[in-house]
């Protein structure tokens, strides 16, 4: 997963330079020669590596304005509980992925 966010990170400072830093735009008459505001938008266990990027203080925070995060899942040790219980822990990237450390990748 550390490799997930540090993806992310790379490509939030490539959207950031190719498209922000060189002259994006609000299109609102209010917002007129500002630059547009940069809004990370997540999804499943995107929001998750988007999330935990966010709380491990990797500077997401500086990087972005704000962040819609979208049916994430954010207890991994209930999910993998889940998982073992009803027998898709062979199936299942959640253990590899994760290393195990579900409860340190669970914001």
């Amino acid at each position: 997963m550390e490799e997930q966010m540090e993806d992310l990170m790379q490509a939030v400072d490539y959207f950031k330079e190719r498209y922000h830093e060189n002259g994006a735009t609000s299109v609102g008459a209010s917002m007129r020669d500002k630059a547009a505001p940069v809004v990370l938008c997540t999804h499943s266990s995107g929001a998750h590596i988007g999330m935990m990027a966010a709380l491990k203080n990797r500077n997401l925070n500086e990087k972005v304005d704000g962040m819609i995060c979208m049916s994430g899942v954010y207890n991994l040790e209930i999910v993998r509980k889940f998982e073992i219980k009803n027998g898709f822990q062979f199936i299942s990237p959640m253990g590899p992925a994760s290393q195990e450390k579900l409860k340190e990748y669970s914001p």
